[in-house]
């Protein structure tokens, strides 16, 4: 008898952890740095533990398996793109990371994600999430701030207010970080989208 999950959820859980090792690593590294991803990202994501991964025979395995698709062209020159075939995968790999092994994965791409981009207005709200997520909060205040002035900059206030928000809540009084503004500037910049 083959006992078959009775749901679709289900169904990911067994095909994930079915897939060769080298694959599952990859694919929860890739599920870290966000629906879209990089394989250079997923190289910065080794945090030194017992897999060295073997990226090009992973991301080939998982493609041919349909589940993730490279994309044609990247975001960032000397770097392959790729993207998961859908949310619901996506979402299982990153629910199969215990919390501190994400939280690391988390810094270390929002490192890779900063030092590729050259710190880009585009890419700040999601460099603010990484840090925020791996629990680096004065390390975010910063990029959401600029992803607040990119907001602004596309018209999208609610969205302006809602980065504003989330800095003040990691700011501190008096920032000693340069480019990092503090808990009364972003006050004050709130203030004045209400």
């Amino acid at each position: 008898e083959v006992r078959i999950p009775d749901t679709l959820t289900g169904l990911l859980q067994v095909q994930l952890s079915n897939l060769p090792v080298m694959q599952r690593v990859a694919l929860q590294r890739a599920s870290v740095v966000g629906r879209t991803f990089w394989d250079s990202a997923l190289t910065a994501l080794d945090t030194g533990d017992s897999y060295a991964l073997q990226l090009t025979p992973a991301l080939a395995g998982l493609t041919r398996r349909n589940l993730i698709y490279r994309q044609e062209r990247s975001s960032f020159t000397g770097t392959q793109e790729f993207t998961f075939a859908n949310n619901l995968l996506f979402s299982e790999a990153y629910h199969s990371i215990s919390e501190p092994i994400r939280s690391s994965y988390h810094g270390l791409a929002a490192e890779w994600l900063r030092k590729i981009s050259g710190d880009a207005p585009a890419m700040a709200a999601r460099i603010a999430d990484h840090y925020d997520r791996a629990g680096e909060g004065l390390k975010a205040v910063r990029y959401l701030s600029l992803a607040a002035d990119e907001a602004h900059r596309l018209n999208a206030f609610v969205q302006k207010r809602q980065f504003l928000r989330r800095a003040v809540n990691f700011a501190e009084e008096t920032s000693l970080t340069p480019g990092t503004p503090d808990r009364a500037t972003l006050l004050y910049r709130l203030g004045e989208t209400m």
